[in-house]
């Protein structure tokens, strides 16, 4: 049995109130705050006085990572998960996968669901489960209340017991501190498509194929975490895989981990990373939640995202208390969109967007250290801050551009940086060849990529008229 911080120990206090009023309670403490130890601890709490719990998790590295914890209260559980032998234990652990397939078999009823990592929990799998037990008190565990594509959580829970946030955390000791820096790199997301609130992942590709920032990540590597541990985020496991190769043609000992691998491979590459075997472990979509690397010492970011919650997941995972600040190299600029990781922010069950989050953060010219106010934490640098003499807007000056188009000659405004988006769309029209789309795109000085995007754009929509039309569409 472990002694709960002080805290944690308000934290169950608080949740217990909310239980009296709520019947599903949604918990959000920052990574590394401990949500899984408040939870072990009051399940420990609730079998004692006569009830089941069901505790669900998605990955099955959280399964054995949730049982440690579990045993540390020594509450005795059993597992509903392939490949884990079943008992009859008043605590369930469960796959929420395997859970579903046997869920018209299992003759379990727990009095209280704790679901981890609770901003899945609008997926029809998690839906299934708490619909079947209706008379079950729930509990969400997350860092992060909202969905992927920034949607609030009302629907799911009743009310929102908010732990300490990072900043606090930091200074009382329990998180580390960190050092930030946003190396510079050519990567344009311009025309990255948005899906579901998210670049979408083929675009988004390209867009850092274009940008070719692997060797920069190697060599800012070299000069911030030399020698030391990180943790790489990319945007595709093909381009983690590129990443590795490029770590290991420096020298430096790295491997790729994504979750189609095997659970031997998995384990066995975790347990080399854990062990300093090898120094950086490059990953797509699976690190980001709940991957317990005490002793990382960087975070290498080269995945754009518009998540606040996955950019919080992500840097969250090299905030466990160490020796030295952690490192955070950001290739992507993300700070640009979610601010610093100990920024003050006011969560909510609403779709109301997150309160709070310096957005307006400086990059040192000297350091590259991304920080607030005037002076760089890292080297000393004062910020220029620029002085506005007269409140009133500035006059945008316009500037005329020809644009031609097979035999046509069209004259456009150029405004702000970019052109009127109307007389684009009139040029766009004009265009009957994909020659024609690209010399457009080289006249308005778009990138080539936008160019293709247009052309792929207007082939779907005549393929989908010819369908409609009961021709055949040939390729």
């Amino acid at each position: 049995m472990i002694t709960l911080r002080p805290y944690q120990s308000e934290v169950v206090e608080r949740v217990r109130d909310a239980f009296t009023k709520h019947k599903r309670v949604c918990l959000q403490v920052p990574t590394g705050g401990g949500k899984t130890i408040i939870s072990a601890y009051m399940i420990s709490n609730a079998i004692a006085k006569g009830n089941k719990v069901l505790f669900l998790v998605h990955l099955r590295e959280l399964i054995d990572q949730t049982s440690a914890k579990l045993e540390l209260f020594n509450v005795k559980h059993g597992f509903i998960a392939s490949g884990y032998r079943t008992n009859d234990e008043m605590c369930q652990l469960a796959m929420i996968q395997t859970f579903n397939r046997w869920i018209d078999k299992i003759d379990f009823v727990p009095d209280f669901i704790v679901v981890d990592e609770f901003h899945h929990s609008c997926s029809k799998q998690y839906q299934k489960v708490i619909e079947r037990f209706p008379e079950a008190k729930l509990i969400g565990l997350t860092a992060t209340p909202i969905r992927l594509d920034g949607k609030g959580l009302k629907q799911f829970a009743d009310v929102l017991v908010q732990g300490p946030d990072v900043k606090q955390l930091i200074a009382d000791g329990f998180l580390n501190g960190y050092e930030y820096y946003s190396v510079p790199s050519k990567l344009d997301l311009s025309d990255v498509k948005i899906k579901m609130g998210e670049f979408e992942a083929k675009s988004l590709e390209r867009a850092l194929e274009r940008a070719d920032i692997v060797g920069d990540c190697v060599a800012h590597y070299q000069r911030y975490l030399a020698g030391k541990k990180a943790i790489v985020f990319c945007a595709r496991v093909k381009y983690s895989h590129q990443v590795v190769a490029q770590f290991e043609a420096a020298g430096i000992r790295a491997a790729h981990l994504d979750g189609e691998m095997s659970k031997q491979d998995r384990l066995a590459t975790i347990n080399k990373f854990r062990n300093g075997e090898i120094q950086v472990l490059s990953n797509c979509s699976l690190i980001s939640e709940g991957f317990d690397v005490p002793d990382c010492d960087g975070v290498i970011m080269l995945r754009p995202t518009k998540s606040l919650g996955l950019f919080l997941q992500m840097v969250g995972r090299g905030l466990r208390p160490s020796a030295n600040k952690t490192i955070i190299l950001d290739h992507v600029r993300n700070h640009e969109e979610h601010g610093l990781p100990c920024d003050v922010r006011e969560w909510a069950l609403t779709d109301k967007k997150v309160k709070g989050g310096t957005i307006s953060v400086s990059v040192c010219q000297d350091c590259f250290a991304v920080f607030n106010g005037r002076q760089c934490g890292a080297c000393g640098s004062e910020r220029v801050v620029k002085i506005k003499e007269n409140k009133s807007k500035p006059i945008v000056p316009i500037e005329l551009v020809q644009v031609t188009i097979g035999n046509t000659s069209t004259t456009i405004e150029k405004k702000k940086g970019s052109y009127k988006q109307s007389e684009v769309n009139k040029l766009l029209r004009e265009c009957k060849t994909n020659d024609d789309f690209y010399r457009l795109a080289k006249q308005l000085g778009y990138q080539q990529g936008w160019a293709y995007n247009r052309i792929n754009a207007r082939e779907k929509k005549r393929n989908r008229f010819a369908k409609d039309l009961g021709y055949r569409v040939f390729r």
